[in-house]
């Protein structure tokens, strides 16, 4: 984050779930740009083929009906502020399909010295959203992670407790950590978390 930038507050998480639109078989081609997806994709079913699709979310619906590919993968969440959910086939369970660290989350970014405005926001923010937020960047900036990194993590919060599950996947390779830990250590757990990953990656 750019410094002297700040989250106070964060919306309520919207479904974290990544969709399916079209059908995977033998030899489909399946539209997707991003990295975690198409390591995902490719460790479930290794006899299909993935290609970059680019465009909004209208554009890439658009080049599927088109004949450009068999399926296309996109965030649940996206797809339901947008109506779309009927153009859905299958809706992947977290844990068949591990959502990008944050997916389905809106955060609020402020400047850390308005004080006036990081109170009112304060006042909104999704107390559970919050968590699951920390934990989950906490544990991409553990690992050095960016949007380029094939990483899949998903933060379950019941009460005061978290249990943060990940894969990473690194040369065609799954690995997977896990943890838990109480709300008020979310960023540890994160980092706790990531360190295990890498440490299976050395």
């Amino acid at each position: 984050m750019t410094k002297g930038l700040c989250i106070k507050g964060v919306a309520k998480r919207n479904d974290p779930r990544d969709a399916l639109l079209g059908k995977i078989k033998k030899g489909s081609k399946i539209g997707t740009s991003s990295p975690r997806r198409t390591a995902q994709l490719n460790y479930i079913k290794k006899d299909i083929e993935i290609l970059p699709i680019r465009g909004n979310i209208d554009t890439r619906i658009k080049k599927l009906k088109d004949g450009q590919y068999d399926a296309i993968i996109l965030a649940m969440a996206g797809l339901q502020m947008l109506g779309l959910e009927n153009e859905v086939d299958k809706i992947y369970d977290l844990d068949e399909i591990k959502p990008c660290a944050g997916q389905g989350i809106i955060a609020i970014q402020t400047r850390d010295n308005n004080d006036p405005l990081n109170d009112l926001i304060t006042k909104i923010n999704d107390i559970p959203t919050f968590y699951q937020a920390q934990a989950e960047r906490s544990l991409l900036e553990a690992i050095g992670g960016d949007c380029h990194t094939a990483l899949g993590c998903y933060t379950m919060v019941s009460a005061y407790h978290l249990y943060l599950t990940s894969e990473l996947y690194v040369n065609d390779k799954k690995y997977t950590a896990s943890g838990s830990g109480n709300v008020i250590d979310a960023k540890d757990l994160g980092i706790r978390v990531g360190k295990e990953l890498l440490a299976q990656t050395d």
